[in-house]
């Protein structure tokens, strides 16, 4: 199963800002144009992503004249999961097997080695996002 590319826009943008707040202390919030622009991601996705980021507590949104978007945490505490589920909720990557048209007497103990793979799979995938701060992608 393939996730859209929002998942990996999102990465993009929250490293994108821990970066420029690391490298450049005199700007610490970003309109969403710039980043649009410098991360060649069309405004109104830049815009439904970063909706999306601010509702989760992943960045901060700031009305005014001198606001724009910031990290809601320090890069050492935003993991890839945080942003994967901020995105993607809490939805089973993996649709479960289903039954299956045809007779055998152990058919249920198949299906159900097939939902413990995928189950156990995804559960590796999201541990891992777990372990990945974007501070260990920036540097």
């Amino acid at each position: 199963m393939a996730y859209s590319n929002a998942f990996s826009q999102a990465v993009t943008i929250v490293m994108y800002i821990a970066i420029k707040m690391n490298f450049d202390d005199s700007e610490k919030y970003f309109s969403t144009r710039y980043i649009s622009d410098k991360l060649n991601i069309p405004v109104p996705t830049a815009n439904n992503v970063i909706k999306v980021l601010v509702v989760s507590g992943v960045i901060i949104s700031k009305e005014g004249i001198k606001g724009g978007l910031t990290l809601a945490r320090k890069p050492e505490d935003i993991t890839l999961l945080d942003i994967f589920y901020a995105l993607e909720h809490e939805r089973p990557i993996f649709k479960p097997v289903g039954r299956w048209n045809f007779d055998h007497e152990e058919v249920e103990f198949y299906r159900n080695k097939v939902n413990d793979a995928l189950i156990s799979s995804e559960n590796a995938m999201k541990n891992r996002l777990g372990e990945i701060t974007i501070k260990q992608l920036i540097e």
